[in-house]
């Protein structure tokens, strides 16, 4: 894969974090129309924007919402970068309640996720569940802990 500088015609708005002017998102490639844009996601380690290993959006040139009808087909944009990009992806979808990833619904992004080594072989539902459970796991955890730590009235 290569950088590709992008003269994004789309405004930066201050604050996006799909906006590629804001450091969350490097642009490897944009489609040949220019309507949408490959990036890799970047997460904050210790105050620095580093790559999320597998990590990766389709973002249209543009604010749209999710449920907004698209001047240009989203979805052939997403294929082009898909065999452009020559990454074998595992998962891929959009979020479009505040229910799930980081809770961006006012951007339409199309993730895709490509597993590492040592990842365990999950879909959505497991990823889920599984984070659930340890919430659950920790809670107890808490809960147990601070009962201990209480004094003891006699």
């Amino acid at each position: 894969m290569v950088d590709a500088e992008t003269s994004l015609d789309s405004p930066q708005e201050p604050g996006c974090t799909f906006c590629p002017s804001n450091g969350r998102v490097k642009v490897i490639q944009t489609s040949p129309s220019g309507n949408t844009i490959f990036v890799q996601v970047m997460v904050e380690e210790d105050g620095v924007y580093v790559p999320a290993p597998g990590a990766y959006f389709v973002l249209p040139v543009g604010h749209y919402a999710p449920a907004d009808e698209l001047p240009f087909d989203f979805w052939r944009e997403i294929n082009w970068h898909i065999r452009e990009s020559g990454i074998t992806f595992d998962n891929d979808g959009v979020n479009r309640t505040g229910k799930g990833g980081a809770r961006i619904t006012e951007h339409l992004h199309y993730w895709l996720m490509q597993a590492q080594p040592g990842d365990p072989a999950l879909g959505l539902y497991t990823l889920r569940a599984s984070y659930r459970k340890a919430i659950q796991d920790r809670d107890a955890s808490l809960a147990q802990i601070s009962r201990r730590s209480r004094p003891h009235t006699w």
